[in-house]
């Protein structure tokens, strides 16, 4: 368990913006996170228009933390950043490990043309466990701070994301739905240069009308889905989540735009090595506090049978004494 949650800490930041990073940090392997990168965009934009408006670009921070800097059109405007999950909260702490960016770019107020870059996030699929099996975690509930969810296709992953991503949505269709096998093969190749931990991946890129708003809206989205497998016993998380938006109509001639944002985001080096090193101190204490958990479990596991043994004392291994339960004194 400690391994994974230090392979947490190596791959977590690598995957929340669809960035150009390699400049920034000099390491192979966000050189390799930055290729993965241009290849979302490649097939996002694969339709791309040649005939696109020009535009005047400014330097834009992210708000919270300035952990990058991205380059939008200069009467654009932006809305959210990088976000905290308190473990306390969250109702546990797989979430809560690594930063996460939920970050919009827009046109005006509306969001009528915007890019939205969403934040990965862990689920559990409690198919496979004693516990789901016993009905203890239904769908929806929260286990470690994980909302538990059976594992999806990619695609299936946006279609249950769109809701909560486009919330006053009306009339939504899928107009085309196509796998990235390439895409996840990119995905599994990069981590695989921290570790190979026999994760599996699917990638898929779905485009959706409807309307908000009283405006039809066309987007498309695009979600690598990670397969944590026996190492996260059921552990799962959608990565290199993003989608773009324009009036239906509007979209292809929007795309090189968004490619030009989605490559020019460059990170905060300084931001990146703090988060890395704040990342494995969060990393331990989840791993101490798993660890406490199991001994706590076994404790009480040991007290219960106790019980159903009808033993005449129990040894508390927390303040050391014992209770005498047929006498009812201390000892």
């Amino acid at each position: 368990m400690r391994k994974y949650f230090l392979y947490i800490v190596c791959v977590a930041f690598l995957g929340c913006m669809p960035a150009r990073a390699a400049q920034q940090t000099g390491s192979n392997h966000i050189n390799a996170s930055a290729s993965l990168v241009n290849k979302v965009n490649t097939m996002a934009f694969a339709d791309k228009r040649a005939d696109a408006e020009y535009h005047v670009f400014k330097w834009q921070w992210e708000p919270n933390e300035k952990s990058f800097k991205v380059l939008i059109p200069e009467d654009w405007i932006v809305e959210g950043g990088i976000r905290r999950i308190d473990p306390t909260a969250g109702g546990g702490a797989a979430n809560a490990i690594e930063a996460k960016l939920d970050f919009i770019m827009k046109k005006d107020a509306q969001g009528t043309v915007m890019m939205h870059w969403y934040p990965d996030m862990f689920y559990f699929d409690m198919r496979h466990s004693p516990a789901g099996q016993m009905g203890l975690f239904p769908t929806g509930s929260n286990y470690n701070g994980m909302t538990v969810l059976p594992l999806p296709s990619a695609a299936e992953y946006i279609e249950i994301a769109f809701p909560y991503a486009r919330p006053k949505a009306t009339d939504f269709k899928i107009i085309e739905q196509k796998e990235l096998p390439e895409l996840a093969r990119a995905a599994q190749k990069e981590d695989r240069l921290i570790i190979d931990m026999g994760f599996t991946y699917d990638a898929a890129i779905v485009t959706a009308e409807y309307r908000q708003n009283g405006k039809q809206y066309e987007e498309k989205f695009v979600a690598v889905i990670m397969n944590l497998g026996q190492a996260g016993a059921g552990m799962w998380k959608n990565r290199y989540t993003f989608s773009i938006r324009a009036p239906k109509g509007e979209l292809k001639a929007y795309e090189p735009l968004f490619e030009a944002i989605g490559r020019s985001t460059t990170i905060n080096r300084q931001w990146l090595v703090a988060e890395v090193k704040a990342q494995f101190q969060r990393a331990g204490i989840m791993d101490k506090t798993l660890k406490e958990i199991q001994r706590i479990g076994y404790i009480v596991k040991v007290t219960q049978a106790s019980y159903r043994l009808g033993a005449k004392q129990i040894v508390n291994f927390f303040i050391r004494y014992t209770l005498d339960q047929i006498g009812g004194h201390r000892c």
